[in-house]
């Protein structure tokens, strides 16, 4: 891997498992002081559905203004929301302000993929986002393992607090990002026009969609299953661990598959 590309797989890992640490931690708070299922999945709900609606605009500020600073902002935005957390216990204000951290997710996601996309050697993009892959999806395994940790062993506002360290210490790292003007971030012509009218794009989103629904099922509310099965933070995390690392176990393979087969290359062509 080149050296941009490294960085932000390090600093993918290091974000998502300070900001993952606050997931599971975060519904069994909530359930404490007396939120019901429902204003559980609402918690939640605000911060996918902010993430997903400030994707496209904060995608393409990126484009605008550089990978960069907005890498930097959402890992910022992480930092404060999480010490933010600690301090209330009212649904909606806790739906507030994770849903405030569902835009700094929004700003710095779209920004890190454009940024693998950019580094990633010809004939490679394939091998290059299984790698980002596989430090996204470990860092959603290992943040709820250290979230219940913490959680069980000091308390929940304490897992908030680590969460904040955690994220820090990416920000910090994130300083090590090379500074690029808008004008050098690399464009490949197409239009959302022909984005939308490509049937493979909408066979990948269709997909996508399909799997975070299980997704969007079993984070916010297998924490409330196995409390009342009796498991302890801890445990929780640590299944949610073994799910993590499954997911993450084929994601190097895959991408290695992907560029063996040219099915990119393909695609690419077809669309030209």
């Amino acid at each position: 891997m080149g050296t941009v590309l490294t960085l932000v797989c390090v600093l993918t890992f290091l974000h998502y498992v300070g900001a993952q640490m606050r997931g599971p931690v975060l519904s069994l708070y909530a359930a404490a002081h007396g939120a019901t299922a429902t204003g559980v999945g609402l918690i939640m709900g605000a911060h996918m559905a902010a993430a997903a609606i400030g994707s496209i605009p904060l995608g393409r500020v990126s484009d605008v203004w550089g990978r960069r600073r907005l890498m930097l902002g959402g890992m910022a935005v992480g930092v404060v929301t999480s010490l933010l957390l600690p301090f209330v216990e009212d649904e909606l204000a806790l739906m507030a302000i994770y849903g405030l951290a569902g835009l700094g997710v929004a700003a710095f996601t779209p920004s890190a993929l454009s940024l693998v996309g950019d580094a990633a050697a010809p004939g490679r993009i394939g091998h290059a986002y299984a790698w980002y892959s596989t430090a996204h999806y470990g860092a959603i395994g290992v943040g709820p393992f250290l979230g219940g940790l913490v959680a069980e062993w000091f308390g929940y506002r304490a897992a908030f607090v680590v969460s904040a360290i955690g994220i820090a210490i990416a920000l910090a790292v994130g300083r090590a990002l090379p500074s690029r003007s808008a004008g050098s971030v690399s464009s490949s012509g197409a239009t959302f026009a022909d984005i939308r009218s490509n049937a493979s794009v909408w066979a990948g989103w269709i997909v996508s969609v399909s799997g975070l629904l299980i997704q969007g099922v079993v984070f916010p509310f297998f924490p409330l299953l196995g409390q009342e099965q009796g498991l302890g933070p801890a445990a929780i995390g640590l299944v949610l661990l073994v799910l993590g690392l499954a997911n993450t176990a084929a994601r190097i393979p895959a991408g290695w598959l992907v560029d063996r087969s040219g099915v990119l290359r393909m695609r690419s062509v077809a669309s030209l």
